[in-house]
This record gives C-alpha cells, structure tokens and sequence, in this order.
C-alpha cells in the first residue's frame, strides 16, 4: 500500500521586528570650531621641536644690533651691545691688489681690506661661514657711511695696533653697512614650524572674523592676482630686485617656541574643543522618516514635529568655513510653524544634504503607500 503523499506547508516565514529607522542627526557647532586646524599644525610642532631636539636659539644672529667688538668699552650704547659669546675678532688688510689676498677662513671674524682703493668686507660666522662678501661697489645709497669709515680707517690700518674701542668703532660702523642677516635663519626649522604655527592659526582667526561669500572670494582672488601682476610689472619697468626684497623680508622673520608651548596650546584647545563637542548632544536636531525631534536640555527635553512636507535649504555663507571642514547653513522649514528653524555651522553639510534628500524620498514613498491602503 502506497504512503499517501502529505501535503507540503509552506515554510512558515517569522514576523519581521519592528525597528527604529535610523535618524539624521544635525549638530550645529560654534565658530571656534574651526581653530581645529590649529590643533593639529600645535601638535604637529610639538612633534617637530622634540625631532630637532627642542633648539630654539638662532644661530644667525643680526648684526649691527646683536654683534660687539672683542674688548667692547664699558658704557657701549645699548643697541651694539652683546655677551662676549658673540664677539667678532676684526682684521684690517691695507693696500693689496686682489681679493684673493683677503684671508679666505676665520671664526667670528670680520675682514675689511683694501683692494685697488675699494673697500671690501668679508665676514665668517662662528661655524666659518661667510655670511657676508661684497664691497663698496655694492653698497649704492650708503656712500656718506662708507666715506665716514674711510675716515676713519685712515690712522688704523698696520702696523697700528687697535685698540679696543677703535676696533669696536669699526666693527660697529661695518656691521651698521653690511650687517643685514643671513636668509638662512628663516630656514631653521624651529622658524618654520613657528611661522607655520602662526600662520595657520592667523589665517583661522580670519575666517572666524570674517564672512566669504562666493562672490567676495571671487573679488579678493582677482585683486591679488592684480596685485602680484602689477609688482611683478613694476620691478620689469623700473628694474626693482624683487627677489633681493622678498629675501630681506624672510630674513627679518625669526620666531620660535619651545615644544612645551606647543603642547599646551594644543592640550588647552583640545579641551575647549573636547567641552564644545560634548554640548552639542545637549542640543541637536534628528530627523526621521515620520518625524522630527529636537533633543535639548541636560536631561534630554524632546520636542516632536511632523515631516508631513518639511522644506529644508542649504546655504554657503563662507566658503573659506566650507573648504575646510564643508560648514554651511541648513534652514529647515517645519509645517505649522511660523519661524524657520536655523542650524549655523553645520559640519559636512554636503552629506547631510544627500541623507536628507535620501530621507525625503522615502517619505513620499511611504506617505502614497498609506494613501493607497
């Protein structure tokens, strides 16, 4: 007798969980948010001054303010006057024929010689380096200094012997000459990192300061083009060393911090910025296909609004703040409600406009499925 075949059931299939669909939050933060750029360069050289050993004396030192004659007289005017680590020995070479004459080595020396009635100086560092080489000839606009210590050169070249305040004299009247500082200290990296640190952090307090709409970005970029353009066409037509002028610029900027500096500013700016991002879960918006809440008050008040057709724009008050963390404006318009409800520096509002769009288009799927029930 065959089995009868029972009748097949279909796999019963469990009921689907409710669950919560996930939310959009939208965080508005303050303007000090965007000093986070600082934060990281203030890190970034607390590790640079602990590479480089923490250095922050410059091993260039300016002259004619910061150089002194060995033997320096008592009672020297204050702006000539240095410890005796930075003395410079001085070296007169009278009447000679060639510049190949002039000693081509020393340590903190400085050489004045006489080359075919020229004066040329010549000035070695403490390391041996020449940091200064040049004569008279290209010393133009100076010729009333040259001419006074030519002067004065005239009853101290050998076999006299210099005294100590004669030799101060002449070290003060060379370096006063040619005594501008080497471009090399703007290279030293603790002076890097500190204008890198000063520079970032001046360029976010101007962003902080200061709104840029499009159309003003747009002004200023076209005014500094012009600007470049109209210096670069002045030193062609008037045969100005712009290069030369830039150099003495960087060669005037030395600054530096220790690390511990660094640190601190970075460990002070990590809190404030450590407190701002805790306060925002004290008061932010989260919207969800069939509803919008705001979340506010440190015991979680909730305030609840349909997304029956909410209307949301997107604005670009700055775009300085949206290049670097894509800050903008989101104004959210709540049926019912009188007032547009305004969330300022809202951080990557890009994406925040795509999950809302995204959000939106479910809810219209979801809103004609229930008119069709």
């Amino acid at each position: 007798m065959a089995e009868e075949s029972k009748p097949t059931h279909p796999s019963e299939v469990p009921a689907a969980e409710p669950r919560r669909d996930k939310g959009i939050r939208i965080f508005s933060y303050p303007k000090i948010i965007f000093l986070l750029p600082t934060l990281v360069v203030a890190v970034l050289c607390w590790i640079g001054m602990l590479i480089i050993g923490d250095r922050t004396e410059d091993s260039h030192k300016r002259a004619p303010q910061q150089v002194a004659a060995k033997g320096a007289p008592a009672g020297a005017t204050p702006e000539s006057s240095l410890p005796a680590t930075d003395e410079f020995d001085l070296q007169l070479i009278p009447a000679v024929n060639d510049v190949g004459s002039i000693p081509a080595t020393g340590k903190h020396l400085i050489v004045v010689g006489a080359v075919n009635e020229v004066l040329h100086f010549r000035i070695f560092d403490k390391d041996g380096k020449v940091v200064v080489d040049t004569d008279e000839k290209n010393l133009t606009g100076q010729a009333k200094p040259i001419e006074a210590l030519r002067k004065q050169l005239e009853n101290l070249w050998p076999p006299h012997k210099l005294t100590a305040r004669e030799e101060y004299r002449v070290v003060h009247a060379v370096t006063s000459l040619v005594g501008e500082p080497s471009s090399d200290r703007f290279k030293e990296p603790q002076n890097l990192l500190a204008v890198l640190f000063l520079a970032v952090f001046a360029f976010n307090l101007l962003i902080m300061g200061i709104d840029f709409p499009r159309f003003t970005i747009i002004a200023i970029i076209l005014l500094v083009l012009f600007g470049v353009f109209f210096i670069l066409w002045m030193g062609a037509a008037f045969d100005i060393e712009l290069l030369q002028w830039m150099r003495r610029i960087m060669a005037n900027i030395y600054a530096s911090a220790n690390a511990e500096f660094y640190f601190l500013i970075a460990l002070i700016m990590a809190v404030i910025l450590g407190i701002v991002y805790a306060t925002r879960w004290l008061d932010y918006w989260e919207i969800l296909p069939n509803e919008i809440l705001h979340h506010h008050g440190p015991l979680s008040d909730l305030e609840r609004y349909p997304t029956v057709n909410l209307k949301f724009d997107k604005e670009i008050p700055d775009v300085l703040e949206h290049m670097f963390l894509g800050s903008g404006r989101l104004v959210l318009h709540i049926a019912d409600e009188k007032k547009a409800v305004v969330l300022d520096n809202v951080l990557f509002i890009n994406t925040i406009e795509t999950s809302l769009k995204s959000q939106m288009s479910r809810m219209e799927v979801r809103l004609t499925t229930d008119q069709e029930v």
